[in-house]
């Protein structure tokens, strides 16, 4: 006998584990894990920010959603060196 567990248009929230019985006969589990692409990277209050010389400023990138949680990095200045954000 074959049974099959068709799941149409994943989500979220269909993660976790799934196991089949029959007759009281129990299959062992099985582990569905279920990833989240994150939302597209943006710089809080826009994407012009003005500052003098020798003031501090804070760029804050955000990107929502994700799973796992998306990385994400920054490049400094023209030079276009990367680094990651804590």
């Amino acid at each position: 006998m074959d049974w099959n567990l068709e799941i149409v248009d994943v989500s979220l929230e269909d993660d976790g584990t799934y196991d089949c019985q029959i007759l009281g006969s129990r299959s062992p589990v099985a582990r569905l894990t279920v990833f989240v692409p994150p939302r597209a990277p943006y710089i809080e209050g826009g994407s012009v920010k003005e500052v003098i010389e020798d003031e501090d400023v804070r760029l804050r990138c955000i990107s929502l959603g994700g799973k796992p949680a998306p990385k994400v990095r920054r490049k400094e200045g023209r030079k276009g060196k990367e680094r990651k954000i804590t």
